[in-house]
């Protein structure tokens, strides 16, 4: 939804592509034109051919993928399908191994970056190697990407906590992922999540930000629903770029840490080599992302680096938001793996309704010059709790919002 209000305000004509008729961005003023493709977890080469039909129909000069099930089928046939449209991404090899923990993180060691404790496993895993290993619970298990590509079509992995040592045994036995590509098993890091933004063009940053975490959701981690500019942390930086240095990367990219609460280091969580879910934030801080990659295509070479922004601006996804609350209220605790010391009941429900008195606080989709994105994912949002409610096997909070840019 930001990338699509920013370049629509920049003057860019707008065209939006989703796998259903209807769509968060394609739902903005900004939105000249919206066309459907194939879902690319039926087929990668389909999806990217029925894209590709799409964008040249249209003569679009520049494509930009907005999340990873468009990103991998649009990088994997670029040369072939794409000939002539700008990408301003990395190729594809580079991009996927941003996106793969199991080559990051040795990386990252590499590199001299924090990372938690970890152990790598290739398959075929024996199940009794991983349990020897681990020394404490709770533990994170990380399926190696989040996609994965299986026989033309894309498949998810997923990320777990799991309690103790006869919790990871069901969850090893119940995820067919874990029976066919690599995953981590990570100690739990306790603390405050921190992003590190940046556009590079050869190596070089252009634009740079930062954030932190307020709220999340699932509320023990996941998608941001509520963060905070903040200035620069040298060693974050550092950290990043490094990393992104190493991989040779150019374009847009977000580092994720958590600032490990027993000893305030950075340990890195991931790299997202496209934008992200926050992205108002930066852009109402005064980072305009979209625009100076869409840019920087043409003139990188001289564009001026652009690192001066406000900090403590607020950004809320609303509904996102909402769901954090609902969660926290209506689920066990147990249920939520909460960390230590996480807001009671009461606490977060007065949370949440302060933060509609704070000023300086940005809305993801809800914006008054441009509402028919918010009253679509209001309409989506209230359809899927109907749906919930009268679905026997659903789970007795059946929320499911999500991001779309």
């Amino acid at each position: 939804m930001a990338i699509t209000r920013s370049l629509g305000k920049s003057g860019h004509w707008i065209a939006v592509g989703a796998e259903t008729r209807t769509s968060l961005a394609g739902a903005s003023k900004y939105c000249a034109e919206s066309f459907t493709y194939d879902s690319p977890f039926r087929s990668i080469k389909a999806a990217a051919q029925q894209l590709s039909r799409e964008v040249m129909r249209r003569n679009i000069a520049c494509l930009i993928p907005a999340a990873d099930v468009s990103l991998i089928p649009i990088l994997t046939h670029q040369e072939t399908l794409f000939n002539g449209v700008s990408i301003p991404y990395p190729p594809l090899q580079i991009a996927l191994q941003a996106s793969d923990k199991r080559f990051l993180f040795p990386l990252a060691q590499k590199c001299g970056v924090p990372i938690p404790r970890t152990i790598y496993c290739d398959q075929p895993v024996r199940p009794g190697d991983i349990y020897s290993q681990i020394s404490s619970f709770p533990v994170i298990v990380k399926s190696a990407r989040s996609l994965f590509v299986e026989a033309d079509r894309l498949v998810h992995g997923g990320v777990s906590c799991v309690s103790s040592r006869e919790e990871l045994r069901r969850l090893l036995a119940a995820k067919d992922y874990l029976h066919r590509h690599s995953f981590l098993v990570q100690e739990r890091i306790f603390g405050t999540g921190m992003g590190y933004f940046v556009l590079l063009h050869q190596g070089k940053p252009l634009a740079e930000f930062s954030h932190r975490r307020i709220r999340e959701k699932p509320p023990a981690g996941g998608v941001s629903v509520y963060s905070e500019s903040t200035p620069l942390r040298s060693d974050i930086r550092e950290f990043s770029l490094k990393l992104l240095n190493s991989l040779a990367w150019s374009g847009i990219a977000m580092v994720e840490f958590k600032l490990d609460r027993r000893t305030n280091l950075p340990m890195l969580m991931e790299i997202n080599g496209r934008f992200w879910g926050s992205l108002q934030l930066a852009i109402d801080a005064g980072i305009d992302f979209p625009t100076l990659l869409v840019n920087s295509i043409s003139n990188g070479a001289e564009q001026r680096p652009q690192v001066f922004y406000k900090p403590y601006i607020r950004w809320r996804w609303l509904l996102g938001d909402l769901d954090n609350m609902l969660l926290r209220c209506l689920k066990p605790d147990k249920s939520l793996s909460l960390p230590p010391l996480f807001p009671s009941r009461p606490r977060t429900v007065m949370q949440f309704l302060s933060a509609f008195g704070r000023r300086h606080t940005g809305y993801d989709t809800l914006d008054r010059s441009d509402m028919r994105p918010f009253l679509f994912e209001l309409r989506s949002y209230l359809n899927q709790l109907s749906h919930d409610r009268t679905n026997d096997n659903a789970s007795p909070l059946g929320i499911e919002t999500t991001q779309q840019s």
